[in-house]
C-alpha cells in the first residue's frame, strides 16, 4: 500500500512540476496535454529505473526518450496549433524540471 501511495503521489508531484515548467506556452487544454503525456511516459519510466537502476547511465537516456514520447504526443494534439520545435522546446522543459527535481531530492 506505501509503495502505490509513494507511486501515486509522486505521479501527481510530477505532472504539477512538468506542467509549471510549461505554463508559458497557452493553449488550450494544455495542462491537460501536458497530464496526458506525462501518463503515458512517467509510469514506465519509473519501472524501468526501478528495473535497471538510478544511475545517470540508465535514467538519461530514458529521460531522452520520456521526452521524445512526449514529443510525439503533444506534437500530435497540436499540430494545426503549434510548430513542433514548440512543442520540443516543452517536452525538453517538462522532463528537465521532473529530472532536476529527481535529481534534488535525491541528494
Amino acid at each position: 500500500m506505501t509503495d502505490a501511495l509513494h507511486a501515486v503521489v509522486w505521479e501527481w508531484v510530477n505532472v504539477a512540476l512538468e506542467i509549471a515548467a510549461v505554463s508559458w506556452i497557452r493553449l488550450p487544454r494544455f495542462p491537460l496535454a501536458v497530464t496526458l503525456a506525462n501518463i503515458a511516459t512517467h509510469p514506465l519510466l519509473m519501472v524501468a529505473v526501478n528495473r535497471w537502476g538510478r544511475g545517470m547511465e540508465v535514467v538519461l537516456p530514458l529521460e531522452a526518450a520520456a521526452a521524445l514520447v512526449e514529443w510525439a504526443i503533444l506534437a500530435g494534439i497540436y499540430r494545426r496549433k503549434a510548430s513542433p520545435g514548440k512543442m520540443l522546446a516543452a517536452a525538453l522543459a517538462m522532463n528537465a524540471a521532473s529530472f532536476g527535481t529527481g535529481v534534488l531530492l535525491s541528494i
